[in-house]
């Protein structure tokens, strides 16, 4: 075998074993979809909604009791705004608490932003709060759903090695299609 080849096999193989490499950690995006406002003012509609995306490090533990959260990032829109952990002026808390198969059963979270306007989203499911999803920008003006909570679904996020390893399979592929046809030269 010439050298050319044995770099492509090697390249190749190196591919491979990174995107079968465990990741040295796992985040997971929780995606939350609520129900629509029933009791809305101005500028809210009963169209609007809370909507999440959170990322953590790593899963939530089966059968986790209600238990303070820190996400790695976060986005959540009530229709009217859209905050986010780079949103200047951002206070937020996550509590999240799970199932025996470590689906999410309890939440409590709000998010508020200090600045002027002052806006505030708040998502609760737990025997103290009751069920609400609200969203606020002032007193008079809010949307909001009670009783009627949304769903969440969970997704591992990709691990970066099989990023890599697609990478170095793609230019594996590509020099030895070059070789084989001249083409990229």
């Amino acid at each position: 075998m010439n050298f050319k080849g044995l770099a492509t096999g090697a390249a190749m193989a190196l591919g491979i074993a990174l995107l079968g490499a465990p990741p040295a950690q796992a985040n997971v995006i929780l995606t939350y979809t609520g129900n629509v406002f029933t009791q809305v003012r101005s500028p809210y509609t009963t169209s609007d909604r809370v909507t999440a995306t959170i990322t953590l490090a790593s899963p939530l533990l089966p059968s986790q009791p209600e238990t303070p959260v820190t996400p790695v990032s976060f986005s959540l829109n009530d229709g009217v705004q859209t905050l986010t952990n780079t949103s200047p002026g951002t206070l937020a808390f996550f509590n999240f608490g799970t199932d025996s198969m470590g689906n999410i059963d309890a939440w409590d979270f709000a998010v508020e932003n200090n600045s002027l306007p002052i806006t505030l989203l708040i998502m609760s499911l737990n025997d103290e709060d009751g069920i609400n999803d609200t969203g606020m920008i002032s007193i008079s003006q809010q949307g909001a759903n009670f009783g009627n909570p949304g769903t969440w679904k969970s997704v591992p996020a990709p691990p970066l090695s099989n990023l890599a390893g697609l990478g170095v399979l793609a230019l594996a592929f590509l020099w030895r299609r070059r070789q084989i046809f001249g083409f990229l030269q």
